[in-house]
């Protein structure tokens, strides 16, 4: 499968997506929906949510389209699910200071479509409350938006919750300090001061990619990676001289270069990175 890309239909409900490589895709659509705002809730509502080709409101369940170079494939008619939806609503709360959160929003991603790119729903935090209406039933997992990226501690939340057949009440989503990882980077073969250009980097592989900044290498090849959340990531070395590659990534004494690293246990252990020349 491809990356995504998003479109507007026109008024009766037309829509061309041009520009596609050739490869699987699954075609989706859905009202458009920015930041939410406290609504009028009833129980017993139910309204039009997204829906992947032909008519299926989950993409397990979803037909994908194969696109062959050069080629056109019409005819794919989208048929709108209209089902129960519920309301999620908690509070975020600093636990340093077991004040209410002062990150800016709070982002709800459905487990079942966030890896082929569906747009997360967003949610201000008002005095630490937030409420996301108009959830189908599903698990989904809540994200808060970093909070002090410019300073010393960065501030992060995330936690699993599921919609069953009523509204969810009352979610307590704590916001707490990133995590650290300290690390070693060495290149066979050269000195350590070409290093200090590089900087290295976790990608996560559940939940929304913030792009943080990563950990600037030293002198002597040591980094510190700060603001990590605790889920998996990739490790990945940026600003690589042309002539080099990354070798191997150990962590906590475990070979990770072709995998991905858990941190939903905690962020313990020494990362080692060892570069060499083509």
């Amino acid at each position: 499968f491809v990356p995504s890309t998003n479109v507007t239909a026109d008024a009766d409900a037309a829509f061309v997506i041009g520009n596609l490589a050739a490869g699987k895709y699954y075609i989706s659509a859905a009202a458009p929906r920015g930041t939410q705002m406290p609504t009028v809730h009833r129980k017993g509502d139910v309204a039009y949510v997204a829906t992947y080709f032909p008519d299926a409101t989950s993409i397990s369940d979803a037909a994908p389209i194969t696109v062959t170079a050069g080629g056109q494939s019409r005819g794919y008619e989208i048929r709108m699910r209209r089902v129960p939806v519920f309301r999620i609503a908690g509070k975020a709360v600093n636990n340093v200071t077991g004040e209410p959160a002062s990150n800016p929003s709070i982002n709800l991603i459905a487990k079942s479509q966030q890896a082929v790119g569906a747009l997360p729903i967003q949610a201000a935090i008002h005095d630490g409350n937030f409420e996301f209406d108009r959830v189908p039933a599903g698990a989904y997992l809540l994200q808060a938006t970093p909070d002090g990226v410019s300073g010393d501690t960065i501030l992060i939340g995330r936690q699993e919750v599921t919609v069953n057949r009523g509204d969810v009440e009352d979610v307590l989503l704590p916001i707490v300090p990133g995590a650290e990882i300290a690390g070693k980077l060495t290149v066979e073969g050269i000195p350590a001061d070409p290093l200090t250009m590089m900087r290295i980097g976790l990608a996560s592989t559940e939940g929304i990619f913030y792009g943080l900044p990563g950990g600037q290498v030293s002198y002597d090849g040591s980094f510190v990676i700060r603001g990590i959340e605790r889920t998996s990531y990739r490790v990945n070395v940026s600003r690589l001289p042309p002539n080099m590659y990354l070798k191997s990534v150990r962590f906590g004494g475990r070979d990770v270069t072709d995998t991905s690293i858990d941190l939903s246990g905690g962020a313990a252990g020494l990362m080692e990175i060892v570069l060499s020349t083509n």
